[in-house]
């Protein structure tokens, strides 16, 4: 199904702020985003009330609307939501794992590790977030699998903030080592084991 407008632009703006072209700070104008994106100022509008209901920008009376920083205490406090969320989904589901949700997961995993991902930071970011998903996918949850999107996309927000033009290859390719402990410690049906990798694996997001 075909974008609206407004989705259109919603997606450009939160594009802008992944590149850094709109930083934490920062005061977005409906007059200056009309002329860009050459649309209404209704589609504008709406565009952007989306991305306040998001907690993405705040809008400023007689201002225009200022692009929000995640804060580190928010960062904290989604890396431990997603360790009880991811750990416990795990337990769930483990005795269910099979072969064939290995095999699925070890592909995902690959290409975390492929090294085209250098030359954009954001395909290893969602080739990463594609990981997270299938694994809590496995629970059967819905619910829990979109409240992981929803934090991981606050964290894809945060990590532009903090490290963008920052990590290199060597130390991406590396933060790949806990999903490799994850994936051994599902096929020897370690659960222990497991979910302390998933806790190595979050502790990673440093800041």
């Amino acid at each position: 199904m075909k974008k609206s407008v407004s989705a259109q632009v919603y997606d450009s703006v939160l594009n802008d702020i992944f590149s850094n072209q709109y930083r934490p700070g920062q005061i977005l104008t409906e007059r200056e985003l009309i002329e860009e994106y050459g649309c209404s100022k209704t589609t504008v509008r709406e565009a952007l009330v989306a991305l306040c209901r998001e907690h993405i920008v705040r809008s400023i009376p007689r201002c225009g609307y200022e692009v929000l920083r995640v804060e580190r205490s928010e960062i904290t406090d989604i890396l431990e939501y997603r360790y009880v969320l991811e750990t416990g989904c795990l337990a769930r589901c483990f005795d269910q794992i099979t072969p064939r949700h290995i095999l699925r997961l070890e592909e995902l995993n690959k290409r975390c590790c492929d090294p085209d991902f250098a030359k954009d930071v954001w395909t290893h970011w969602d080739h990463n977030a594609a990981f997270h998903l299938e694994l809590i996918g496995l629970a059967g949850n819905r619910y829990a699998t979109q409240q992981l999107q929803s934090a991981m996309d606050t964290l894809k927000r945060a990590y532009a903030q903090y490290y963008w033009g920052m990590r290199d290859r060597v130390e991406t390719v590396s933060d790949m080592k806990n999903h490799q402990a994850l994936l051994e410690a599902l096929r020897q049906r370690d659960l222990s084991a497991a979910r302390s990798a998933l806790g190595r694996d979050l502790k990673d997001f440093a800041y």
